[in-house]
C-alpha cells in the first residue's frame, strides 16, 4: 500500500497551445497541453516494513493522450511511461492536476502590507495649548502665557521657532 505523506514537492507547470480538438467538460483550455515535473516522496507501507521511495514525475496531460513518465532522481524523464488515451483517465488527471495547482495556491505565503503608523493630527493654530516657557503651570510672571498656563497653538510654535 502507498500513500503519499504531505511534504515538499518541486512542480513546474508549462501550458503551450496545439491544434488538437478538446473534449468536452475538461479541466485545461480548449487545445492546450499542460506539463508537470516535479519529485515525489512516498512511503510505502507493508505488513513487515516501510519503504521509502523518492521519484521524478513528469505528468503529460493533453485532450489525447495522458502520459505519467516515473524515473529516479537523477535522470528525469528517462523513466519508462505509462500513457492512456481513455477520456475517463483525461477528467481524472485533469482533476488530479486541478487539485494539484489548488493545494499549491493555498500554501503559497503571500507577504502582508506592513501597517504604516498614521500621522499625529495637525493641532488647528487657534487650539489651546499649555504654554511652553512655563509648561502650563501658570506662573504669574511668565512673559508668554501672562499667568495664564494657556497660549494658541500658533504662539506656541512661534515662541518654540525663536528659541531653535
Amino acid at each position: 500500500m502507498a500513500s503519499d505523506e504531505p511534504n515538499k514537492q518541486e512542480r513546474e507547470v508549462e501550458t503551450s497551445s496545439d491544434p488538437v480538438s478538446s473534449t468536452p467538460n475538461t479541466a485545461t483550455p480548449s487545445g492546450n497541453r499542460v506539463r508537470v515535473d516535479g519529485n515525489t516522496f512516498w512511503r510505502a507501507q507493508g505488513t513487515q516494513r516501510v519503504i521509502e521511495l523518492n521519484t521524478a514525475n513528469g505528468i503529460e496531460l493533453h485532450p489525447e493522450r495522458c502520459r505519467w513518465t516515473v524515473s529516479t532522481l537523477g535522470s528525469p524523464g528517462a523513466g519508462e511511461p505509462v500513457e492512456s488515451r481513455s477520456r475517463e483517465v483525461y477528467r481524472f488527471m485533469a482533476g488530479v492536476l486541478g487539485s494539484m495547482q489548488r493545494a499549491t495556491r493555498r500554501a503559497t505565503v503571500r507577504p502582508a502590507p506592513k501597517p504604516v503608523p498614521k500621522a499625529a493630527p495637525a493641532i488647528p493654530p487657534t487650539a489651546p495649548v499649555p504654554c511652553p516657557l512655563c509648561r502650563g503651570e501658570a506662573w504669574p510672571d511668565c512673559e508668554l502665557c501672562d499667568g495664564a498656563g494657556i497660549v494658541t497653538q500658533r504662539q506656541a510654535s512661534e515662541w518654540l521657532d525663536e528659541r531653535v
